[in-house]
């Protein structure tokens, strides 16, 4: 029996002493820099997203200012957030001389957001069948075409939906806002 006391004291004070790093609560707030980390990137795609479909709507509206002021905003945010190859991709939408230059460079930017936002929440990958490539992201289940602007904004058909759990939903027939 007196065996078992001392362990039991010893697993005491390890169960007391370690308690705080076992749960998170250490303090040097080296979880809260974890968490604060982990959650950074996830606040910084959002952010990227909703810039991404500020230019979206720019596109849809056929207005060529404001997709490039909002291309070059999202370039500039992912140039901060590390992503130089999202950055390059926006700039080539601010760069853009005409709408229809704006939209073909919208494309890769496109494919390029559908890649990143595959764990954020609710979004719908769009498709217009007119367009050749012609995907992009959003978040309403409303269509809006960015590539065919206001000569057919509501052309266009989910393709895949990315459900706030993660999983996706493929989507059958219409078309052309059907």
């Amino acid at each position: 029996m007196q065996q078992i006391i001392p362990s039991t004291v010893r697993m005491a004070f390890l169960i007391l002493f370690s308690a705080p790093f076992l749960f998170g609560q250490n303090h040097a707030g080296s979880t809260d820099a974890v968490e604060k980390k982990l959650q950074s990137p996830d606040a910084a795609v959002v952010r990227l997203l909703a810039i991404y479909e500020s230019i979206s709507q720019a596109l849809v509206a056929d207005d060529l200012g404001l997709a490039k002021a909002h291309a070059a905003e999202l370039s500039a945010s992912a140039e901060k957030s590390g992503s130089l190859e999202l950055a390059n991709l926006a700039m080539s939408v601010a760069g853009a001389e005409t709408l229809e230059e704006s939209r073909e460079a919208f494309k890769p930017l496109s494919a390029s957001v559908i890649a990143m936002a595959q764990d954020q929440g609710q979004y719908v990958t769009m498709v217009c069948p007119m367009v050749s490539n012609g995907r992009w992201l959003q978040s309403s289940v409303t269509t809006a075409n960015p590539y065919m602007g206001q000569a057919m904004p509501q052309c266009g058909k989910p393709e895949i939906s990315i459900r706030p759990d993660g999983s996706k939903a493929t989507s059958g027939s219409g078309c052309c806002g059907s």
